[in-house]
């Protein structure tokens, strides 16, 4: 059992994966996490965009200089595009292969933003979408992250919209309210989903 699950930034993501795997024991991947990872030094993913940027980007062992790669690729933004030509089929190429270690009755959970742009619907079996007002967002985000208007507001411009999310996805997840409700919902959907998978 394969679930995808995406949403706008700051809509609790988290809080649903954790729920996911210490009350269903749900083998969690996050697509963020899994990129990091593929860029790390002696990584394919790190030696691929070592050959088309810049080396003074990079550290001597190898490690991308953070900051130094954003404010270059803000610079020069078909860069982006360059970078993601590389990194996202090597992330889906992973999340695959993670995929395939596991038995069928498994759940394996997939967070990623880009789970609707980037087909994921090929590998998920069901997607979700985790749906909080921007107000909440913005909220959580200020409190518990500490980010700046402006960035929230530039975060909120380069995802989908609530219309595209739901209607790239199968399931909606509201978490709005009080996690009680929230959790309710997941646990609504899991049983309705093993009911028509029969297990």
């Amino acid at each position: 059992m394969v679930l995808g699950i995406t949403g706008g930034v700051g809509a609790g993501k988290s809080v649903i994966l954790s729920y996911l795997k210490e009350k269903h024991g749900a083998v969690i991947l996050e697509a963020d996490e899994i990129a990091k990872h593929l860029l790390e030094p002696g990584q394919t993913g790190n030696r691929e965009i070592r050959s088309i940027f810049p080396p003074e980007l990079f550290a001597e062992d190898g490690q991308i200089r953070r900051e130094e790669m954003a404010a270059y690729i803000f610079r020069n933004p078909e860069k982006r595009q360059e970078m993601n030509a590389i990194v996202f089929p090597l992330v889906k190429a992973f999340i695959q292969e993670e995929i395939a270690k596991h038995k069928p009755e498994e759940l394996v959970v997939l967070e990623a933003a880009l789970l609707i742009e980037e087909h994921y619907d090929e590998i998920c079996h069901k997607m979700w979408y985790i749906y909080s007002s921007e107000e909440n967002r913005r909220k959580r985000l200020k409190e518990n992250r500490g980010y700046s208007e402006e960035r929230i507001q530039a975060m909120f411009k380069s995802q989908l919209s609530e219309k595209q999310f739901k209607e790239g996805c199968d399931v909606v997840i509201d978490n709005d309210k009080r996690l009680e409700e929230t959790y309710a919902q997941v646990e609504g959907e899991i049983q309705a989903w093993k009911d028509t998978m029969e297990i």
